[in-house]
Parts: C-alpha cells; sequence; structure tokens
C-alpha cells in the first residue's frame, strides 16, 4: 500500500495496490476552414431561450428518417427557432457556452469527414475544424475553449482543445488504454478518465494538460463522480480488495486534500452508484432494505447522512429543486402492486417528508423545478376524464395553476418539462398537425409557454421538424 502522506498523482488499479500512472501526450494536426453563416441569430427572444436539435426531410422522400440530417437550432418565446448549423453539416451533439457567447457541435458532412464547428451566438458566422480519423464522443464549450473527446483507429480516447474564436488547436492528449471514460468538469478546468477494467485514473489540468497531483491509497471500488459545481470528485475506495471496506472519498482538486467523507452502514455487496444534487451539497445512492430500496443523501460538508426508508416500497429522486434544499422523491410498491407512484417533497433542512398536495388524481408524467422558488412545473394527465396538463403546483401548498390542457397522450414518458434560468418560461412537448411523416406519425413539436401569468403558449420549433426531446439546453 501506498503511504497516504506521498502528494503524488497515483492510478487506482482494481485489485492492486495504487502505483504512478504516466501519461503521453500527443498533439495532432486540425484543418481550419471558415465558412458562411447559416443565418443571423442575434435577439434572445423573451425569457431565455432553448437550443435543441431537429430532424426535417433533407433527402426529399417525404418522410423524416435515419437519412436525414439532424440540425441544431436555437429559440424561445416569442422569437422562433432558428437552424444554427451549417446546411451539410449531420449534427451529433451540441454544446453552449454559460454565457451563450458560443455554441459547439460534432458532425458529419456529405464528403464523410467529421468536423467541429464553433457558432458565433451574436451574428452566426461560423468556424470549422476538422477532426480527421477520429470518431467524437462528446464536446464541452466553455468561453475560453471547446474540448473535443473521441476515439481513435484503436479505439483510445483522444481529447483535443480548440479556441472558440478561431478554432486554432490549443492541446491535445491521448489517454492510455480503449474503454476509459473521459470527462471535463463543468468548470472548464479540470478533466478526469477512469478505466474500470485497470482501475486507472488520472485528472489533468486545463489547459495545460499536466497531471494533478493528491495523495490516495487503496483499490478502487467505484467509478469516481464529478461535483456539478466544486472541482472537486467523489469516489468510492476500499483498504482492502473487498466491496465490503467501501468509503466514499472526496477529492478536492483546488487544495489537493482527500477527505474520508461517508462510510455506509450498510452491507456493500455491489459497487455503489454515487450521483450528486445540482448545487454540490448532496450525494445520493440506493440504500438496500429488505425488501424494495431505500435512498441515502450524504451532506457533503458534514458526512452526515439521512435515510428515505420504508420496507416494501421502491424509493427514487425525480428531482432537486436547484439550490438542494428540496428532492422530490417517488415511492412505489416494489412488489408490482401499485400503478401509479407517490410524489414527496423531502426538506433537506428540517428532514421533512411530506407527500405533494394536489397530485392525488394525477398520473406524473414529467415535472421540473423553478430555480428561484419551490414551484414545479408538471405534465399529469387527470385519472378521472384523461386529459394530459401542464401545470404550474406549489409543491408544499397543493396551489394549482393550469397553462395548457390537451398535449398528446402518447407523450406522457418522453416529452421535457425545463424551465428557463430567469423562470420566466418552461419548455414542453405536444403533438403538432404537420404534413409530413415519421415513422412514429406525425412529428411532435416543441412549445414555450409562459410562466408569469399571461398563459401565452407558442410554438418555437419550425414546421416538419422532428425534435430530439434528449437533447435540449435551456439558458
Amino acid at each position: 500500500m501506498i503511504a497516504g502522506s506521498m502528494t503524488r498523482k497515483y492510478a487506482l488499479r482494481r485489485g492492486m495496490v495504487l502505483t504512478l500512472l504516466t501519461l503521453l501526450l500527443a498533439v495532432s494536426l486540425t484543418v481550419q476552414t471558415q465558412v458562411a453563416a447559416a443565418q443571423s441569430i442575434a435577439g434572445q427572444g423573451v425569457g431565455g431561450i432553448v437550443f435543441f436539435l431537429g430532424r426535417s426531410d433533407t433527402d426529399g422522400s417525404g418522410l423524416i428518417d435515419p437519412a436525414d440530417n439532424i440540425a441544431l437550432y436555437v429559440g424561445g418565446l416569442g422569437r422562433q427557432a432558428q437552424r444554427i448549423s451549417a446546411e451539410d453539416a449531420n449534427v451529433s451533439q451540441f454544446s453552449v457556452t454559460p454565457d451563450t457567447t458560443f455554441a459547439a457541435y460534432t458532425a458529419t458532412v456529405p464528403s464523410g469527414a467529421t468536423i467541429l464547428e464553433i457558432v458565433a451566438i451574436a451574428n452566426g458566422s461560423l468556424r470549422r475544424v476538422e477532426l480527421s480519423e477520429t470518431t467524437p464522443l462528446s464536446v464541452d464549450a466553455f468561453s475560453d475553449a471547446v474540448w473535443v473527446v473521441a476515439l481513435n483507429g484503436s479505439g483510445v480516447p483522444v481529447l483535443r482543445g480548440f479556441e472558440p474564436a478561431s478554432g486554432a488547436s490549443i492541446n491535445s492528449h491521448t489517454f492510455r488504454n480503449p474503454g476509459t471514460p473521459v470527462t471535463i468538469h463543468s468548470n472548464g478546468r479540470f478533466v478526469l478518465a477512469f478505466n474500470e477494467a485497470t482501475g486507472g485514473l488520472s485528472v489533468l489540468r486545463l489547459p495545460s494538460l499536466e497531471l494533478v497531483q493528491f495523495p490516495l491509497s487503496g483499490f478502487s471500488t467505484t467509478a469516481p463522480s464529478w461535483s456539478p459545481t466544486e472541482p472537486r470528485f467523489v469516489m468510492g475506495v476500499s483498504g482492502t480488495q473487498s466491496l465490503a471496506g467501501t468509503i466514499l472519498n472526496d477529492i478536492n482538486l483546488n487544495t489537493g486534500a482527500v477527505t474520508q467523507l461517508y462510510t455506509p452502514d450498510f452491507p456493500v455487496t455491489v459497487p455503489i452508484l454515487w450521483d450528486w444534487s445540482p448545487a454540490g451539497g448532496f450525494i445520493s445512492m440506493v440504500r438496500p432494505q429488505t425488501s424494495g430500496r431505500g435512498l441515502e443523501l450524504v451532506n457533503v460538508q458534514t458526512g452526515q447522512a439521512s435515510s428515505v426508508l420504508e420496507e416494501g416500497q421502491n424509493h427514487d429522486i425525480v428531482t432537486w429543486s436547484n439550490d438542494d434544499r428540496y428532492v422530490v422523491i417517488s415511492r412505489i410498491a416494489a412488489d408490482g402492486s401499485a400503478q401509479d407512484a407517490t410524489l414527496f417533497v423531502f426538506d433537506t433542512t428540517s428532514g421533512a417528508l411530506n407527500p405533494i398536495a394536489g397530485l392525488e388524481n394525477y398520473t406524473v408524467a414529467a415535472l421540473g423545478w423553478r430555480q428561484d422558488q419551490p414551484l414545479l412545473a408538471i405534465i399529469g394527465q387527470n385519472r378521472s376524464n384523461g386529459v394530459v396538463s401542464l401545470f404550474m403546483i406549489e409543491p408544499l401548498s397543493g396551489a394549482n395553476n393550469p397553462i395548457f390542457d390537451g398535449i398528446d397522450a402518447t407523450l406522457l414518458r418522453s416529452s421535457p418539462v425545463r424551465w428557463t434560468a430567469d423562470g420566466r418560461v418552461v419548455f414542453f412537448a405536444s403533438s403538432s398537425n404537420d404534413a409530413v411523416l415519421t415513422s412514429a406519425g406525425t412529428p411532435i413539436a416543441l412549445y414555450a409557454a409562459d410562466a408569469t401569468g399571461s398563459q401565452v403558449i407558442e410554438r418555437i420549433s419550425p414546421v416538419n421538424v422532428v425534435v430530439d426531446l434528449l437533447k435540449l439546453e435551456t439558458r
């Protein structure tokens, strides 16, 4: 076992003691070109915007299917969505800088090349970089850099950084082993790579790609997980080769300190899946019961744990409030005897757990917290009359404010509910009357609802465009 007092960067090896990980730095060339702007996208609309992917009938077959290109759009209440990706680009994924100065996406073009394209939001101008001989896995856009993780011909991940305004290469790094997930922290200052098969762990500082040093010894028992806010991550580590000895370690990259945050007081027989709350104040995990599953919430500052348990019931986190004050928890019988779950609100400050008032007669499909107050936007179906609605509800009092009735019931398991950052607008999906067809019938459309009281509803996705409901970014 390597002494904990040593302050070098080590690789965790599953079933082996920690050993020093040597990383090779490789720089690759890019092709940089300037292309014409798709169209001007200046102006922010009313109450925030949403970025999304959509597919239209680009090949003229009369049917929207996988043969058609995917484009990147931006729109909002009072602003019809516009395509901001290049006409020849078939987009696979995208990211938007926190200040919405740039959007970046990876795509393929008719020549078969894979590209990175960076869009200046103010005027729609595009900067294109060819990603030669790699398959992109992710793209992360920040004000000072766009980072792309891709696989090379050997299946090994490669990290490449580009300057947003010019597309010029900043730095690049080739990792050692195939099958290594690579994730960039939300602040754009660190990148983490962990190979579960070998236990290899590495953290690099961006954009320099220098190794970050911290003392950590033991055997890896779970994968690392980034905090959504601070430059820190948690990871399950054991002093032996047994899951039973798992301790949750908190690694702070600002200070280099490693803290043993939490030791489970229940038998650990399978790797624990840790998950962060949105403000980074809590770590959640499944807590086993004799029958069903409970929840454990660990306060990151104090290490204290709160349990949500009831034998015979399955408990799952549905969503957190953005300030970590409240968490919506679903409870349903583990034996499958109930069709609908009961939704509760857990107050992390007081420890109170109460059913959400006003939902007794609803089957809830989707919900989302408004950022600045305890207010939920919900899509649900009234079990008495079958009507599917979008409404706002105060979860503590049950006060209900309907926004929109008549949402397509087939969307009950897929429609998003996304607030803008200012809390003025809610985005959701519903059916359209578009003439074009898809394999599932008429395309669904993206709508924006004014949540300030005017009850204005606008369709924002273009006609005859199928929206990817899983890839939405709101501002």
